[in-house]
């Protein structure tokens, strides 16, 4: 797991450095936001199946749904992801003069959207099921061929938003073909069996999982969408790039803390009933949380320092941005990232219905925020208000009734009355 994270972020920062040297800001600014809005176009129509299914492989199969489930999962991406290419390729010309954008970018956001989903479908699938090797091979495999086919193109097109969404999605249409079709194949091979309710099921916990997402990404990308609609696209791209560089520790340390310890986590926490068990969920996601507080800390005095030769190191002179708004979005990146890791306490204790509740107020507090910050400070507003809506939400999430203090206090006492033999009080 953190060989994989390791290359993957070496990975995503040479392609960050290939896009900020052949690509202007403005076009960076586009590409970016194009990214980002595919990706809630996906959290709202793709993954509430997706992780419904993900949820539900070691029941189909002990039910012997295993086939019309996934059946009826191949069906739904065939139906989503066709839709949107082929209305992505009929309005793209209205929709781009109406966005402001290159003419063929709806275009390319639609192909993307096509071939990326199938991807990440089977490499998603190969985490579910623990083959990390597959997995990793799929995942940074996909990242250098993206890296690789990027250049290509911009050497023999240009440096537009279109290309580098082409690029991208050729990238997709390989890795979808290798990490797809050994899926299918094993959809496909399973015998008959019993209907499969999964679609009752998509409505029960792939909906409300749906809306969650859809609060986190309004949480962590509406903000370059305000600056873009404030100021411009080149506002856009410097900010993008400041905010790629100053998560790098703390996108790579919670990236690890989740993948090494969630699983632990989940294992120890089989039974949500058992105080014991509970605990020792927790007592792993604590240890996690505390490295990322202590080590993300450590690398704030490097920000402060050496930002802007960092920002030179992995983008180019014309994406560097003053020393204030580099520390600001530093400090930023690691309060936005220990919130993330804050809500693994909601998944352990089952608690998704708070968990949607605290996502839902961030994502209320973070679009006031950062429109008056944005429209008084600029790009400078933007990173102090994603600071200060992040550091609130954090603080919430923590300290107010039904968070992550009042989940620990609770297993706590029922520890004390299971010693004492109380019952339980839930």
């Amino acid at each position: 797991v953190v060989f994989h994270k390791l290359v993957e972020f070496v990975l995503v920062f040479v392609g960050l450095k290939l896009y900020t040297n052949l690509m202007t800001r403005e076009a960076f600014g586009e590409f970016n936001l194009a990214l980002v809005a595919a990706g809630l176009l996906g959290d709202m129509t793709i993954m509430p199946m997706a992780h419904t299914y993900y949820r539900s492989l070691g029941r189909t199969d002990a039910e012997g749904t295993a086939r019309s489930a996934g059946i009826a999962l191949l069906r739904w991406y065939c139906v989503v992801t066709v839709g949107v290419a082929v209305t992505a390729a009929m309005f793209t010309i209205p929709l781009s003069g109406w966005l402001d954008i290159g003419r063929w970018t709806v275009l390319a956001v639609g192909l993307l959207f096509l071939t990326n989903r199938w991807r990440a479908l089977g490499i998603e699938v190969l985490d579910m099921r623990r083959q990390r090797r597959a997995c990793a091979l799929q995942n940074l495999g996909f990242l250098a061929a993206t890296t690789a086919l990027t250049a290509i193109i911009f050497n023999i097109w240009d440096g537009s938003a279109v290309s580098a969404l082409t690029a991208y999605a050729l990238a997709g249409g390989l890795f979808a073909w290798t990490g797809t079709r050994p899926l299918v194949r094993d959809i496909l091979s399973q015998p008959a069996g019993q209907a499969s309710d999964i679609m009752r099921r998509v409505a029960t916990f792939g909906a409300p999982y749906g809306a969650l997402l859809v609060c986190q990404w309004v949480q962590s990308f509406s903000e370059r969408y305000i600056v873009g609609i404030q100021l411009d696209l080149d506002a856009v791209g410097g900010y993008v790039a400041a905010y790629q560089v100053c998560g790098i520790p703390y996108m790579l340390l919670s990236a690890v803390v989740n993948g090494l310890g969630v699983p632990i986590a989940y294992e120890r926490a089989r039974v949500v009933s058992d105080p014991k068990q509970v605990w020792a969920a927790d007592e792993v996601l604590l240890v996690g949380i505390g490295a990322y507080l202590v080590l993300g800390a450590a690398a704030i005095p490097v920000y402060a320092f050496w930002g802007d030769s960092l920002m030179r190191l992995l983008t180019s002179e014309t994406f560097v941005l003053s020393g204030s708004v580099i520390v600001c979005l530093a400090l930023a990146r690691y309060i936005q990232c220990l919130g993330q890791l804050l809500q693994s306490f909601f998944a352990v204790h089952q608690r998704m219905g708070a968990s949607l509740g605290f996502r839902a107020l961030g994502g209320l507090l973070v679009i006031p925020v950062c429109w008056f910050a944005v429209e008084w400070y600029g790009v400078t507003g933007a990173a102090c208000g994603v600071l200060v809506s992040g550091a609130i939400y954090t603080l919430l999430v923590c300290l107010c009734p039904g968070g992550c203090l009042d989940l620990l206090r609770g297993v706590r006492r029922d520890l004390r009355r299971a010693a004492e033999g109380t019952p339980l009080v839930r």
